[in-house]
């Protein structure tokens, strides 16, 4: 009993500190929350548990009239450990929240959105992973011409936004280097882009490019169906929502990448020196039963070449 009551205090003080993180987003969607919940998973896998050795401040974007940079301010003010991001708009709102505290992300392209100095050494206190757009951009062009013969001319359809006309630029310049002709077309509202998918057939554009663009996937995929468009994009959930074909990183091990790195910084790594990770894979998925409501007649070369196929 003496030895266990002289022990007591050493267990406490040797007991690990809870770490703080905090999550900033701009979006509330069922994807978004599943890929933060992987990351969370994860997390716990490797001994950080919310409410044991993790705290957590969660700030997504809502309809309250306040900014992305008022909840990135928020999250700096609770003074956490690590700020976890997606995408180029929570990212540069949690950069101008703070230059000290580390931010970890999922970014297109961490050097092009001046997030890094280089993928290897980012220099600040951003790092995170990268999802390769130049990469995923040129083989997803090249897999475009090889599923549709003779195409010449394909729409990009993004939001107006900074963040999508970065990505779309990576695209553009894809499409030009395998003999496309690119078309932008940019648009925040549902409605625009429905209405801009009927009319491209008119305007003798064969196929397009879903990026950033407005619109709940599975009501666009059908649209696309309706109005003879294959659409294609470069996440594979919207495959699985009817749009004909995905390339893009893959998404499987997001989670615990991800989780990688903010247990590296939770330990004290200095994100200035933790290189940005570039996916290991690409992931090639087609959706069958819409390839054939389009007409298409995919080779069966490409059907062994895709990860997967949809057929339901």
């Amino acid at each position: 009993m003496v030895l266990a009551l002289a022990c007591a205090p050493l267990l406490a003080i040797a007991a690990p500190a809870r770490k703080r993180l905090g999550i900033l987003s701009v979006e509330d969607g069922p994807a978004t929350k599943e890929s933060y919940a992987d990351v969370l998973k994860a997390l716990v896998a490797r001994g950080f548990e919310e409410g044991k050795r993790l705290e957590l401040l969660v700030r997504f974007e809502a309809e309250d009239g306040r900014t992305t940079d008022d909840r990135a301010r928020d999250i700096v003010a609770w003074r956490p450990d690590a700020i976890l991001t997606q995408g180029t708009i929570a990212t540069a709102a949690a950069r101008r929240a703070t230059r000290t505290i580390p931010i970890v992300t999922t970014v297109a392209d961490p050097v092009g959105a001046g997030f890094a100095e280089s993928i290897r050494r980012p220099g600040g206190n951003i790092t995170g992973l990268s999802q390769g757009i130049a990469e995923t951009s040129a083989k997803a062009m090249e897999l475009l011409k090889l599923i549709i013969p003779g195409l010449r001319r394909i729409a990009l359809l993004d939001r107006e936004e900074p963040q999508a006309r970065l990505i779309a630029s990576y695209r553009e310049k894809a499409a030009r280097e395998v003999g496309l002709e690119p078309v932008m077309v940019a648009s925040n509202s549902p409605e625009e882009m429905t209405a801009v998918l009927r009319d491209l057939r008119a305007r003798k554009i064969e196929a397009a490019f879903w990026g950033l663009a407005p619109g709940h996937p599975g009501k666009i995929a059908h649209d696309a169906v309706r109005a003879r468009v294959p659409l294609v994009t470069s996440v594979e959930s919207f495959v699985e929502a009817g749009m004909l074909a995905s390339l893009g990183h893959s998404e499987l091990d997001y989670g615990p990448r991800t989780a990688t790195v903010i247990e590296q910084v939770f330990r004290g790594a200095n994100p200035a020196e933790l290189p940005f990770q570039y996916p290991e894979r690409f992931r090639f998925v087609l959706n069958r039963r819409t390839a054939e409501m389009l007409g298409i007649a995919v080779r069966p070369e490409l059907l062994l070449r895709a990860d997967r196929v949809i057929d339901f």
